[in-house]
């Protein structure tokens, strides 16, 4: 008598340790309305009926990403519950994998052949968000971005040798044809080319003079000649 007592207070504890654990989020007011923290669902579904909901297992699985959603779908597998959650068709957030018209694709692709699912429907619709607002917040993100690009880059302070050789530069300015300083590791030369000089007049008259001696000596040659 006393193990049978004994086995029945352990399960009794254990029993009210699991209520402990498990978060109260959900509560089944009815067997088709369930109450979700604020918001009210309706059970419009069961493949196996009596089968497929169950309250602790919801409250287990849930998470508050889920109430923006119009219908909440739970699927099992493996003895674990999954949930997911889908929009209206008209919602334009309702994409092909969020779309609850297409429900069917959904459980032919990512879920067990034949599983035991069901479906709640939310009372109220999900609330729309402002598009208006995300728009302006978008604004105002690229906006601060591009003031910090466009604003002045902080100045890098120079060094005493470059300001040694600014000076230097501004005194002694390059010359116009002045032919590129030698860089280390590079050699650069430039080909000069040869200019054609014209002849001045002192040296044109220093031909011609030179020219009428020529013709000076070979007269006075001739000459003697003449008288021998």
């Amino acid at each position: 008598m006393t193990d049978i007592r004994n086995k029945a207070v352990e399960e009794a504890l254990d029993e009210a340790a699991l209520k402990q654990e498990i978060p109260t989020v959900a509560v089944q007011l009815e067997k088709h309305l369930i109450k979700v923290e604020n918001d009210l669902y309706h059970l419009i579904f069961e493949s196996d009926e009596d089968k497929s909901f169950d309250i602790q297992s919801f409250n287990l699985r849930y998470a508050d990403v889920l109430s923006k959603y119009d219908y909440i779908v739970g699927d099992w597998g493996f003895e674990q519950l999954r949930l997911r959650g889908f929009y209206e068709d008209r919602h334009p957030r309702a994409t092909n994998d969020k779309n609850i018209n297409l429900l069917e694709d959904y459980l032919t692709e990512y879920c067990n052949f034949g599983c035991s699912y069901f479906i709640l429907k939310r009372d109220t619709p999900a609330p729309k968000e402002n598009f208006r607002k995300k728009k302006e917040r978008r604004r105002k993100k690229v906006d601060q971005a591009d003031k910090k690009v466009n604003q002045p880059t902080a100045k890098v302070p120079q060094s005493n040798a470059t300001k040694k050789k600014n000076k230097f530069k501004k005194q002694y300015p390059k010359k116009e044809g002045q032919a590129p300083s030698k860089k280390a590791g590079k050699s650069s030369f430039t080909i000069m080319q040869k200019e054609q000089r014209t002849p001045t007049k002192s040296k044109q008259n220093v031909q011609e003079n030179k020219q009428i001696v020529r013709e000076q000596k070979g007269f006075r040659v001739i000459q003697k000649t003449k008288g021998s």
